[in-house]
């Protein structure tokens, strides 16, 4: 992730675990960390970066990003969704891109749809949704 990207981030999850986390956010970024093992809702209308453990449900109007050694499970909605970590989701988005380090399973209604040679993903998907 570009360093001006990572200094524009305005809320930092530092705890180790965090449990029922229910969040709305309208900040310019969302992150979730490394080390962090969360378990709730994330809503917000900017974008949500994980880089840690979440489970549940996450919802943007903008990009939702999964990085490399990452993990999400639940639902996700959002405008974008990119993933470079592991996915065990269903997910509704505009446009998808699954990177070449992605592992798991997705179940996918989007309308444009982008795979990289070399993930490891098993995907269900509705491509041209309206």
């Amino acid at each position: 992730m570009p360093v001006e990207v990572l200094s524009s981030i305005k809320k930092i999850l530092k705890s180790r675990s965090s449990r029922n986390l229910r969040l709305e956010i309208d900040e310019d970024i969302y992150y979730l960390g490394n080390n962090t093992d969360s378990i709730g809702i994330i809503s917000s209308t900017r974008d949500i970066v994980i880089a840690g453990r979440f489970s549940g449900t996450a919802k943007t109007k903008a990009n939702f990003n999964i990085l490399d050694r990452s993990e999400v499970e639940g639902e996700i909605m959002a405008d974008n969704l990119e993933s470079m970590g592991k996915l065990e989701a269903m997910a509704i988005a505009k446009n998808t891109v699954i990177r070449a380090s992605s592992r798991g399973s997705l179940s996918l209604k989007t309308t444009s749809l982008v795979v990289e040679d070399g993930s490891k993903i098993n995907i269900v998907s509705q491509v041209g949704m309206e």
